[in-house]
């Protein structure tokens, strides 16, 4: 495995196990001895740890706030850069567009990245900067989750219910609000919502 200038990027649907991917390579990152740094958006739920709701596994992580991730440079000592380092980061796609230019530094100067989030969000549409980051990877694992309806392989999130959040920033949606659905289901949830 090249522990240089890999951009590995995870992606799929809420439920399909990205957080649990990324536990499963530090788990190999800390067997191989090769260091590595978590960080997390400030507003996600697990602000000071990378886990899931399904085990009790935990990796700490650094809280970097979604409107500055050049907050991650205080983090890594430019000047007496070690490598390997591997800088892993779970949910991406709420960081602003300049974490683009923050990997594309580190990840220059020999950096490895493993960075995990939604490709798409629950209007099926393009999510915060992960199509960015899905051209910029080496490498993309695409996970599926089951269908919250036909039990097959989902690819998408929806919500549960019409929520006026999607539209209204303002309102706060949590993870409960949304299920994995495949494509056939999720347009077909669309026009029960919409109706």
């Amino acid at each position: 495995m090249n522990h240089r200038e890999e951009i590995l990027v995870i992606c799929g649907p809420m439920f399909a196990g990205k957080s649990n991917q990324l536990l499963f390579l530090l788990e190999r990152l800390k067997y191989a001895k090769i260091p590595y740094i978590v960080f997390r958006p400030n507003i996600d739920r697990y602000k000071d740890s990378l886990g899931t709701r399904f085990s009790d596994r935990r990796e700490p992580s650094i809280s970097i706030d979604i409107n500055n991730p050049k907050e991650i440079y205080k983090h890594i000592d430019l000047d007496n850069l070690k490598l390997p380092l591997t800088v892993v980061v779970d949910e991406a796609q709420f960081f602003e567009n300049s974490f683009l230019d923050v990997v594309r530094d580190l990840n220059r100067k020999g950096v490895r990245f493993i960075i995990g989030g939604l490709d798409v969000d629950a209007c099926n549409r393009p999510f915060g900067v992960m199509p960015q980051l899905l051209s910029l990877a080496s490498k993309v694992i695409k996970l599926k989750a089951v269908c919250a309806f036909c039990k097959g392989d989902a690819w998408k999130t929806t919500l549960k219910k019409a929520d006026p959040g999607m539209k209204d920033k303002s309102i706060k949606l949590d993870e409960e609000d949304f299920i994995p659905v495949c494509s056939a289901c999720f347009y077909e949830n669309k026009k029960k919502l919409e109706a």
